[in-house]
């Protein structure tokens, strides 16, 4: 079972490194220019965590992190 992502949106500054690195489950929002989560089941988890590591802004986390 995947777990749930959280993106903080305050933090996000739209540079698409999440969707570079895993487009199969980010993707930059039309309506607000920021990331979101659109399939956490799209990669395994390591690949995730991998893309996350690589977000500048540190605003994606799992979502028991918080």
């Amino acid at each position: 079972m995947a777990k749930d992502l959280y993106i903080d949106m305050a933090d996000c500054n739209a540079c698409e490194a999440c969707v570079e690195a895993c487009s199969k489950v980010f993707a930059i929002d039309p309506a607000t220019g920021k990331a979101k989560a659109l399939n956490p089941e799209g990669a395994s988890e390591e690949e995730i965590q991998s893309a996350m590591s690589m977000c500048p802004a540190g605003c994606i986390h799992w979502e028991d992190d918080q």
